[in-house]
């Protein structure tokens, strides 16, 4: 029997059927979850793909550990600052941080992570200097996935 052009009943054609059965109910749920961006504002698994809309919002610090002008700090302490959103690793990784003791460069390694939070650690290779000051500096080189520029400098 034909039906408009597509012999029913043939294998090859129900396979295909449930090929584009598949497909369409996979793009259904997919726009449903919101994963083609858009509507849901997340930008989703696909971003903002085709949408025209680029990322023009400024990353900012929300967090640094130890706090800002904190005192009593464990001189085994690692330096964090977490941001508010993913940045480029190279760009946080490429001189963008600085950590020193009364103008005196404190070496260490800078790692940075997206999980759980977008977060850079400094680790510094000896024990912090007791009764100094010691200063962390982030400067707006560090860069979001899109680009933009930290919104300001940070020194805690």
């Amino acid at each position: 029997m034909m039906m408009r052009g597509v012999s029913v009943g043939s294998r090859s054609t129900m396979r295909g059927r449930r090929s584009w059965m598949f497909v369409a109910a996979v793009i259904a749920l997919a726009t449903v979850a919101g994963c083609f961006g858009g509507g849901g504002g997340g930008g989703g698994f696909f971003g903002n793909l085709g949408s025209g809309k680029k990322d023009k919002t400024a990353p900012t610090v929300v967090g640094t550990s130890p706090a800002a002008s904190a005192t009593s700090v464990p001189l085994t302490s690692r330096l964090t600052v977490t941001f508010s959103e993913p940045m480029t690793t190279a760009t946080v990784l490429g001189g963008a941080f600085s950590v020193s003791s009364d103008g005196s460069p404190i070496t260490g390694t800078v790692a940075y992570t997206d999980t759980p939070a977008p977060r850079m650690t400094f680790t510094p290779d000896q024990p912090l200097p007791g009764a100094a000051t010691v200063t962390a500096k982030l400067t707006t080189a560090a860069t979001d996935l899109a680009g933009n520029k930290l919104a300001s400098a940070l020194s805690f």
